[in-house]
Parts: C-alpha cells; structure tokens; sequence
C-alpha cells in the first residue's frame, strides 16, 4: 500500500489532470510540487492535492519572490480548499 502520491514540478496540465483522476479512483492524495505548467488556480481546480511540498513552491507564482501582492488571497484559497502547506 502506498499513502499519496508525489507530484513534481514542469508536469503538463494534461499528465497533473490524469495523475489526479488515477489517485482519486485509489483513494490516494496528492502531495507535493505545484507543477508552474498547472498553478494554483489549476491545482484548485483539479481538487485533489492535498499537500504542497516546499513553500518556495510559490515564488513563481509572486514574480520569483519580488512581490507579495496576492499572498493574502492564495493562503486563504488554499486553507479554504483544505491543501496544507509544508514550509521547508
């Protein structure tokens, strides 16, 4: 038996997409990586990663780190879907 499974960065939309329905039909969460190609309004959307991995994760996402402008909105999106954030 396996308790989730990882998700990596640079995963196409399309592979995150079947990656998701796979773990779902096994009941497995995903955890890990925001794939930059998928991004957190992606990672919304599919609704079943569980889990991001790393907090760094984010930066591209906030022009590499140089603005925080939208922090505030994405953990509140994220704590309201129920995905934890692992900050190492």
């Amino acid at each position: 038996g396996y308790d989730f499974l990882k998700i990596y960065d640079n995963l196409p939309r399309e592979l995150y997409n079947v990656l998701a329905e796979e773990a779902a039909k096994h009941r497995l969460p995903l955890t890990g990586h925001v794939p930059t190609p998928v991004g957190i309004a992606g990672l919304l959307e599919v609704k079943g990663q569980k889990c991001i991995e790393h907090a760094e994760e984010l930066l591209p996402f906030f022009n590499d780190g140089r603005t925080t402008a939208g922090v505030r909105e994405m953990a509140e999106s994220l704590a309201r879907a129920g995905v934890w954030m692992v900050p190492t």
